[in-house]
């Protein structure tokens, strides 16, 4: 494993208004794209709910545990679903996007809190990724095993699992089954995997690296299952793991009301062959970093777009 170091996305910083608008401007792109919004759907409803909450028009109850996890659902599907459609915009123009109207279609369903039918939500993940990969500028396209990459001038295939838990054995079974699609593209790839973590303690009053070396130590957990992939399958390249967590803490700047601070982590593992492999890899995960980077910061600023 080579250059790997976690980075937290900017868009942590969003405030709650920012996201509203961003959600807001997501919702009216893919209407006029050509999918259909369902007006009662989990993006319609975590729009009515991040609103009714900025206008004051619902009480954010510190208490109300229920609320609290509705809002922090409707936050994360505004934050993804903004950098699907942004990205999604910058492709509109290209017949092998991987934002197709049918996949475009199938994350617009779903339960508000999750469980359920899990297509939905593993659309919405794919496409998540893609639009991370398209913001660091990279080639993206459709194709198995979920999408494609062009990786110097070597066509590679991105299989994408979303993990709803971090048991060893959920990790062991989906990163098994990406392997597998990559294989049968006949293609060389990478896995993207999301590693939703629940920290101890409070990230939001850590030091930078205390929080990412504490979603480290919870990765560290998961490491030594994927690793075991890397030797039998010179065909996989790496992997990319994405996190999210969010927790509410009071606001001394908003009169101790309760604020919500998402973390959004992510990290490329390279698995080189060569020492060629290894000096392409080197320059091509920093390059996409730093322009995600650049990138997410822009587009979290409300004077933005």
């Amino acid at each position: 494993m080579v250059n790997s170091f976690w980075h937290e996305s900017p868009l942590r910083r969003m405030g709650s208004g920012v996201t509203q608008e961003r959600l807001a401007q997501a919702l009216d792109f893919l209407t006029k794209f050509g999918v259909r919004v369902p007006p009662t759907g989990r993006h319609q409803r975590a729009l009515k709910l991040i609103r009714s909450v900025n206008d004051e028009a619902l009480r954010l109850d510190p208490t109300d545990a229920q609320l609290l996890r509705r809002l922090q659902h409707a936050h994360r599907d505004a934050y993804e679903l903004f950098l699907i459609a942004y990205a999604a915009s910058l492709r509109r123009k290209r017949a092998d996007s991987p934002f197709t109207i049918q996949r475009l279609q199938a994350l617009m369903s779903g339960r508000e809190l999750g469980g359920g039918d899990p297509h939905p939500r593993n659309i919405q993940f794919e496409l998540y990724v893609a639009a991370m990969l398209v913001l660091g500028s990279l080639e993206v396209t459709d194709g198995e095993p979920d999408l494609r990459l062009l990786y110097g001038t070597e066509t590679i295939g991105v299989a994408a699992k979303r993990l709803t838990s971090l048991t060893p054995t959920q990790a062991d079974r989906n990163f098994g089954k990406a392997v597998d699609q990559i294989a049968r593209s006949r293609l060389r790839g990478l896995v993207a995997i999301n590693l939703d973590s629940r920290f101890s303690g409070k990230p939001s009053t850590m030091p930078r690296e205390e929080r990412l070396a504490n979603f480290e130590a919870t990765f560290n957990t998961l490491a030594p299952i994927i690793e075991a992939y890397r030797v039998p399958n010179p065909h996989v390249l790496g992997y990319l793991a994405f996190g999210h967590l969010s927790e509410w803490f009071l606001d001394p700047s908003n009169e101790n009301k309760p604020g919500l601070m998402t973390h959004a982590p992510f990290r490329w593992f390279g698995w080189p062959n060569t020492a060629q492999e290894k000096q392409l890899y080197l320059a091509f995960s920093d390059a996409w970093r730093s322009r995600v980077e650049t990138h997410l910061e822009r587009i979290s600023s409300r004077d933005q777009l």
